[in-house]
């Protein structure tokens, strides 16, 4: 019994063949981003990586997603604040930090990997309310044109 199980072992081993090299050496990128079109008003790109999620918004988006949030989270902004956040590329902070980020943010000084990451826990996805915010300022773009 024990040599036929030695020959079976040989056998397996004899017909196995190592593995082929691949034919590129493929680097994965740490972060990911996924473009959405909001309404044909603009893009938003969420970013993944890191086991953070950070969402950058078109221009003519911002201001008027801003207020979206603020009035879904009871939060009031300055006009101050609100202007400042159109320089704001990327949001990567939940948003009970957002008003010391956009304190503190300056263009040339951009720490994006420093940052949280927006909040996506169990009842609580403020990515869904980012891009709903979003999609409701681009509708009201589309109204304005």
């Amino acid at each position: 019994m024990c040599s036929c199980a030695f020959l079976l072992l040989l056998l397996y081993l004899s017909m196995a063949r190592p593995k082929s090299p691949d034919p590129l050496n493929i680097d994965l990128p740490a972060a990911s981003g996924y473009v959405c079109n909001i309404d044909g008003s603009g893009d938003a790109i969420i970013w993944i990586g890191k086991g953070k999620v950070m969402l950058e918004l078109d221009k003519q988006l911002r201001a008027d997603a801003l207020i979206g949030i603020s009035k879904k989270y009871k939060i009031q902004f300055s006009q101050a604040k609100l202007a400042r956040f159109n320089d704001v590329d990327l949001i990567g902070v939940p948003v009970d930090q957002l008003k010391q980020y956009i304190a503190g943010y300056h263009i040339e000084n951009k720490a994006f990997f420093n940052q949280a990451g927006i909040k996506l826990v169990l009842g609580e996805n403020e990515l869904s309310n980012w891009m709903a915010a979003a999609t409701n300022a681009g509708s009201l773009l589309n109204r304005r044109i």
